[in-house]
């Protein structure tokens, strides 16, 4: 794994990320990778977080992981499997001294297939969307 964290600009801050596994088993051997770019912004009360990750597995035993900012008390650590990209952008926000919001979109492309899970949980396609929202009042 290759990390390298840089700041731009006093409220900017980009991190670029590859990282790759080899597996082995009875002789057959498969890789994996991943090129990820984050950046991340802040502007008075506003936060922005956006993400960029291609990747490139050869099945399950390589599949990359890689922690994601999400909305607050919420983590993601999504699997990178097959052949593809992923992206997130997340916004917070302080509204006031007692109010707080976020809202994150995230979306995963594959290029490797057109049919996405199994199940309940299948999905014609080959692209995965995900939205939160969230806001938290202080009582305080």
């Amino acid at each position: 794994m290759i990390n390298i964290d840089f700041t731009a600009a006093p409220d900017l801050r980009l991190k670029s990320r590859v990282q790759w596994s080899n597996y082995e088993l009875d002789f057959e051997k498969t890789s994996g990778v991943a090129f990820i770019q984050d950046a991340s912004y802040k502007l008075n009360n506003w936060s922005f977080s956006a993400r960029m990750a291609f990747f490139d597995t050869e099945g399950n035993q390589n599949r990359q992981y890689a922690y994601e900012r999400d909305v607050l008390y919420a983590f993601s650590i999504p699997a990178y499997s097959g052949r593809g990209i992923r992206n997130y952008f997340l916004v917070q926000h302080r509204a006031s001294r007692k109010i707080d919001v976020w809202a994150r979109i995230a979306r995963t492309t594959f290029y490797d297939r057109d049919e996405i899970g199994t199940g309940l949980e299948g999905i014609d396609g080959d692209k995965r969307t995900e939205i939160k929202v969230q806001v938290r009042y202080k009582l305080n």
